[in-house]
């Protein structure tokens, strides 16, 4: 055999080997991605006023996704929707239903106590409601208010809670809702 014939079956040979960093770290995303965890249906609902911060908000939620077994959809407000996570939590099915909150939205605004009523009388707090305020508006007095909105860092003592678009660096606010949305994670899926 040739020297060059050699070398040229070695090299071959090395490129039908798995690459063992490669195969580690696929490993560590399996562990990370465990299968036997109930997936999670993550809904964003937003109107067109709000769609480029649901955007922007699904590309930081990447690497959560990948890693913990979740599924994001946007949507906008319609009956369906009600129809779609009854079915879900009916299923037994996690859901994070975020409500990027705007003046437009509030107009239309889906009947949160029907769904919170829903999912404590079937499904064992299966469900988490979490609201967003995206742009400036009147959400007092609504079912929003005793809900817990992030990011928390966006809440102001002396003029409550400001929205999304006041944010001077809104990619570590967006940061700091992933972080959020992680922690109602495993708060979903500990039971």
């Amino acid at each position: 055999m040739s020297l060059d014939k050699w070398k040229k079956n070695l090299q071959e040979a090395k490129n039908n080997q798995p690459d063992f960093e490669e195969q580690e770290n696929l490993h560590k995303v399996a562990e990370r991605h465990d299968a036997s965890r109930p997936p999670l249906h993550c809904i964003f609902v937003s109107e067109k006023e709000a769609k480029n911060h649901a955007e922007e908000l699904e590309v930081h939620c990447s690497r959560w996704k990948r890693d913990s077994n979740v599924t994001i959809e946007h949507a906008s407000v319609t009956s369906e929707l009600i129809t779609k996570i009854q079915d879900l939590l009916k299923n037994k099915i996690p859901v994070m239903l975020v409500c990027l909150l705007g003046p437009k939205y509030l107009e239309k605004s889906i009947d949160i106590s029907l769904v919170q009523k829903f999912s404590q009388a079937r499904c064992n707090d299966l469900m988490r409601i979490i609201p967003i305020l995206s742009k400036s508006c009147d959400y007092k007095n609504t079912e929003y208010q005793s809900l817990q909105f992030l990011p928390g860092s966006l809440f102001d003592r002396d003029k409550g809670l400001k929205p999304l678009t006041s944010a001077t660096n809104l990619d570590e606010k967006l940061t700091e809702i992933v972080a959020g949305f992680r922690k109602a994670d495993e708060e979903l899926r500990k039971k």
